[in-house]
């Protein structure tokens, strides 16, 4: 990162002129890696999920984020580097998007649940990433309290996982409180 900001700011010719009065004021210092592996859950999020919006009965977070997917050259691609759709559509995430389909004792949550490319980009920002870590962690308490796997909460026992969320004060799209 300060290599490529060496670069546009003090050697590039075709940049220098428009980065003279810029100053680089924050950097990560633990950069956010997307889709360095493919993890499969119970279920996986798709477009389709956005094309058509239902709710998931084993829904424990949302998204209105909309499918958000940047173009592979980055700053270096001329025009539109980001494709924006279905913004404000509300989409949610399932609960086995969550569990691992082969790793007995595996969740995810954030950017490294069970979604494609294209569902990814609606998924990652920070919102639904909190929710989603919310919700794993409550299935994993309801699994090491029960001494079940992660895959027999998200099979069986989503109700009472919902409905913690709700206690706890999460919206969980089409779940009532039945407290």
């Amino acid at each position: 990162t300060l290599g490529l900001w060496n670069y546009a700011k003090y050697h590039n010719p075709q940049t220098i002129v428009a980065n003279a009065n810029r100053e680089l004021v924050w950097l990560n210092y633990v950069p956010g890696g997307r889709e360095s592996r493919r993890l499969l859950g119970l279920s996986i999020m798709t477009q389709a999920d956005f094309d058509e919006p239902a709710i998931h009965p084993d829904a424990v977070a949302f998204t209105d984020w909309g499918i958000d997917v940047h173009h592979p050259q980055g700053f270096w691609v001329r025009g539109n580097d980001c494709i924006h759709v279905y913004h404000g559509r509300r989409v949610t995430i399932p609960l086995g998007a969550l569990v691992s389909r082969t790793i007995t004792n595996l969740m995810m949550a954030g950017r490294n649940i069970s979604a494609t490319h294209i569902a990814l980009g609606a998924t990652r920002v920070m919102r639904p990433c909190m929710g989603m870590g919310q919700a794993a962690g409550i299935a994993a308490a309801i699994a090491a309290a029960g001494d079940l796997t992660p895959a027999t909460v998200a099979r069986e026992r989503v109700a009472e996982v919902q409905q913690e969320l709700l206690k706890q004060g999460c919206y969980v799209p089409g779940v009532r409180n039945a407290d």
